[in-house]
């Protein structure tokens, strides 16, 4: 029972440094972005014009788009936002997700931690009553 306090104790830290990992990399997930827009190349920056249903970064000029279903000319793709926005968004949704299910699950572990602490807690008060009934029994 005690390795099983150790072992939720390890997960439990280990969950919460990944949670703040994550939760550190929202703020600034801007610049994190920008520098994977430049290196992902023109096909996936078409599939993300496609799927977002913008064009360019910031705007159809800045970097300039890549001609796609979703951005056919410059007169097409000058009305259309850039994709920073929407992909920051569907980021934002996602990271939120995933760093709040895994406090919850440091959350869950402490719980079970206590509960361990309470199961140790209560066997040793029933071995110390077994001690004090076995030394009654002989002194009867």
């Amino acid at each position: 029972m005690r390795v099983h306090g150790w072992l939720l104790f390890i997960c439990a830290v280990d969950t919460l440094i990944l949670g703040l990992v994550i939760w550190f990399n929202t703020l600034d997930e801007i610049t994190l972005i920008s520098k994977a827009w430049d290196d992902v190349g023109p096909l996936v920056q078409t599939l993300l014009q496609e799927k977002f249903d913008c064009c360019g970064y910031l705007s159809h000029m800045q970097p300039m788009f890549d001609p796609d279903e979703t951005c056919l000319d410059a007169l097409v793709s000058s009305e259309a936002i850039g994709c920073r926005d929407p992909i920051i968004a569907f980021l934002d949704e996602f990271y939120k997700t995933i760093f709040t299910l895994l406090f919850g699950v440091v959350a869950l572990d402490v719980v079970m931690f206590c509960f361990a602490a309470m199961v140790l807690e209560h066997r040793k008060v029933v071995r110390r009553w077994k001690r004090i009934d076995a030394k009654n029994a002989q002194t009867i």
